[in-house]
């Protein structure tokens, strides 16, 4: 696989598990998990005040909003990366060749996505946990929600192959749609799942770290756990909702265009994630994909796995928890097949794919 990385450490932290063996086996053992979080809705039909649910991770996140809630989120899922590559995130000479690079969503409000101020108080909170070991130089921001940790790899890549001082990186995802302001939106937009919109959205939280480094030809200090690669990213000529009465568009060309050049790569991809959330827009776009790529002499992956059925809608942190279960899956051995692509899609727009390989792929060690 060309232009490739591997994939060397994983950290997740999410509401059916605080780490990512647990979160990635409570995925397996078919765990879903809501809870009430402590927002109100009002029903349509009665005008009272109804409890919202969603998948919550509610002993990091209760009592805290906006950047102090991305920040214990963060450090969580970056702890347990520390954990399960063995690494010690508080060293200096650690950050001296890393980068640390973070996928969020833009502020959500209607027809208006904008990034949120909020970051440089995310980036100074973390860099203090961590000793201040972080060059607050090293941080960067990405604001394309579930296509930005596609986003983030490729230019983990571009820097480490530049052939400066970069020679891995932490892509972290996180975000949250569970939070009051979150929740409004998403009624205001019927977007939100309740017992009068079926085709609606399940908000969740979470946050996941992917470490790479180098693949092919370039000395690994830890060992690869699976390689990624092969990633496209696209943007549609118009986003998901429009700016009226936020009608959903069904835009999927672009996402047809991402899938198709990943796939191309591969010759035996089995197994598909994809960020389908409940949205009719988002099935339909995903659904045109398949048979626009699928072949009978190379069928699209039969595979198709779908995250947010069990953690709920994650946004920016959606695509890095998929890497976390594929690669978990390889060194589980519970995968059947070969490669994994990996979809996602913005509501700005935005599409991405990847392929997720073994090691033990031909072409992938």
């Amino acid at each position: 696989m060309s232009n490739q990385a591997a994939i060397v450490g994983m950290g997740l932290v999410s509401a059916i598990g605080h780490d990512v063996e647990t979160a990635c086996a409570s995925y397996r053992a078919g765990i879903s998990r809501t809870s009430s979080i402590g927002v109100t809705t009002l029903d349509p039909e009665t005008l009272e005040d109804v409890e919202a649910y969603g998948y919550q991770v509610c002993t990091l996140s209760r009592g805290f909003v906006g950047a102090g809630l991305y920040t214990r989120l963060g450090i969580a899922a970056l702890n347990d990366l520390s954990h399960n590559a063995n690494v010690d995130l508080h060293h200096p000479d650690f950050w001296r060749a890393t980068k640390l690079l973070i996928c969020v969503s833009p502020t959500r409000e209607c027809a208006d996505f904008t990034p949120d101020v909020n970051v440089e108080i995310i980036r100074n909170n973390i860099c203090h946990y961590f000793s201040s070991a972080i060059p607050v130089e090293n941080v960067e921001f990405c604001y394309e929600s579930n296509a930005g940790v596609a986003k983030q790899f490729q230019l983990a890549m571009a820097l480490m192959e530049g052939g400066g001082s970069i020679n891995r990186a932490v892509i972290l995802g996180v975000d949250s749609l569970v939070g009051s302001d979150d929740i409004r939106f998403f009624q205001a937009a019927n977007r939100l799942h309740t017992d009068d919109v079926a085709n609606g959205l399940i908000p969740g939280e979470a946050a996941a770290a992917i470490m790479i480094d180098h693949g092919v030809g370039m000395p690994i200090p830890l060992a690869a756990k699976a390689y990624v690669g092969n990633i496209h990213c696209d943007k549609e000529s118009e986003p998901r909702f429009g700016e009226e009465d936020n009608h959903q568009q069904v835009t999927g060309r672009k996402l047809i265009t991402v899938l198709r050049q990943s796939l191309a790569a591969s010759v035996n991809a089995s197994t598909c994630y994809v960020d389908l959330n409940g949205e009719e827009a988002r099935a339909q776009d995903f659904g045109n994909a398949i048979p626009a790529i699928g072949k009978p002499e190379k069928p699209f992956p039969s595979n198709i796995q779908m995250p947010a059925e069990y953690f709920g809608d994650t946004g920016a942190a959606s695509a890095a928890i998929a890497v976390c279960l594929a690669v978990r899956s390889f060194e589980r051995n519970y995968h059947v097949g070969g490669d994994v692509v990996i979809c996602s899609s913005s509501d700005t727009g935005e599409t991405a794919s990847m392929i997720v390989r073994p090691v033990t792929n031909e072409g992938g060690a």
